[in-house]
């Protein structure tokens, strides 16, 4: 059998010039800046750095007067602290507490014959020692029990 080929034909297509504005869609189109936008967008990103930058200075300083006055009120109560340290000794001073059981308690030393020493006696029965724990002992403790348990003698 014999096939008819079948002819094709070619048409010529123009492009459009790259530099030609008019003629290219609306989708391809990229959007162009302007000068005074983009001074705009420079100027907005110089201020908002501008203002970040205040902010964290401002940020630190009120940083810094806080933890001047956290220390001012650590030096102010230490020293407190100090002054009732002093004031606790004084009020347990052996000394006083003589002095305010003779004067305001009426209290005396005892004569020496009022003074009696007292012998006890050894105790009856000393307390069993336990034997030490065995290896397997120490195993089951230390695998079942607590752990410082194996070091521990009972």
């Amino acid at each position: 059998m014999l096939a008819v080929a079948t002819r094709t034909r070619t048409y010529p297509v123009l492009w459009p010039e790259r530099g030609a504005p008019e003629r290219r869609s609306r989708a391809t189109r990229r959007r162009r800046l302007t000068p005074l936008t983009r001074a705009l967008v420079a100027a907005a990103l110089v201020v908002a750095s501008a203002i970040a930058y205040v902010g964290q200075s401002a940020s630190a300083a009120r940083t810094g007067y806080a933890i001047l006055a956290l220390r001012t009120d650590v030096e102010r109560l230490q020293a407190e602290h100090a002054r009732l340290l002093v004031v606790a000794t004084g009020l347990k001073s052996p000394a006083r507490i003589e002095r305010i059981a003779r004067l305001e308690l009426g209290m005396v030393y005892p004569a020496p014959t009022q003074v009696q020493a007292l012998a006890l006696p050894a105790p009856a029965v000393a307390a069993p020692v336990a034997p030490p724990p065995s290896a397997w002992q120490r195993m089951a403790d230390l695998l079942f029990g607590r752990e410082a348990a194996a070091g521990e003698t009972h």
